[in-house]
């Protein structure tokens, strides 16, 4: 793939108007989004790290696919093979995020059982992204392959929109034990908004965000939500509805050749 000089997305966040934040990032990533689930693939690993700048400041890339699966997968599918390494790395290396994603993988695993490290290995990703199902999944030690889809990624999503309107993460670690953190995030009812936010984008984020997966929007609810629907002609829109596909930019063609890589 080509360099990306302008580096991954959390340098950017700071500062972003609500309309900046639709345009800038949550528009070409919520489309690259829809096509890698429409292609059958969870990202599982969807974080501001993850999403590549161009120079320009203009053009924002999906990257990282190491950890993307297909949407249904054996319970046993990771077990022994190459990609629980790369499972593994993540909850040993730490991020190389803001602050409060620097230690939280190293942290987690030496302050968890060896069977909750087992299973956020199992689930991927990176701890203060994953979704209550995923959390949850992993206090109890069973379920991780069935709580593993795309509606994770949509959490994600959610998540990354609230940091970038409020400035820290909306279950910010700062003063909390790590662990009672993603208890927390597992357990929680509902996301606080700031009251500040616009009807529309408040919407937006309640459906991203709400805590049981099958009431959580898809990406294509999203994409056709109506805070999204003025970051987009009617040609647009009338495209991403038919095709289920769009002007996404997928770093590096995603995780199978067959994908497209669009320029956004």
């Amino acid at each position: 793939m080509e360099y990306a000089s302008g580096g991954d997305l959390r340098k950017h966040l700071p500062g972003l108007t609500e309309c900046k934040i639709r345009d800038f990032f949550i528009s070409p990533v919520l489309q690259a989004l829809n096509l890698l689930h429409n292609k059958g693939f969870s990202h599982r690993d969807l974080k501001p790290e993850n999403c590549l700048v161009s120079g320009s400041g203009e053009q924002v890339k999906l990257a990282d696919f190491g950890l993307a699966q297909p949407t249904h997968m054996p319970e046993d599918a990771c077990a022994g093979t190459d990609s629980d390494s790369s499972h593994t790395a993540c909850c040993s290396a730490g991020s190389s995020g803001a602050r409060s994603m620097d230690s939280d993988c190293s942290s987690m695993a030496s302050g968890m059982s060896g069977h909750s490290r087992a299973a956020i290995c199992t689930a991927g990703g990176t701890p203060l992204y994953a979704a209550p199902e995923v959390l949850k999944a992993m206090f109890r030690n069973h379920g991780m392959q069935s709580a593993v889809g795309p509606k994770n990624d949509v959490w994600a999503l959610g998540v990354m929109a609230l940091e970038a309107v409020t400035g820290c993460h909306p279950f910010s670690p700062d003063h909390y034990h790590y662990e009672n953190v993603l208890y927390s995030i597992a357990h929680c009812q509902k996301v606080n908004l700031p009251p500040s936010l616009s009807p529309e984008f408040t919407d937006f984020l309640e459906q991203a965000l709400h805590r049981e997966p099958s009431q959580r929007a898809s990406t294509a609810e999203l994409l056709a939500h109506p805070w999204m629907s003025k970051a987009y002609s009617e040609e647009e829109l009338e495209r991403l509805r038919c095709a289920g596909r769009g002007p996404v930019a997928l770093a590096g063609g995603g995780p199978d050749p067959g994908f497209d890589c669009w320029e956004y």
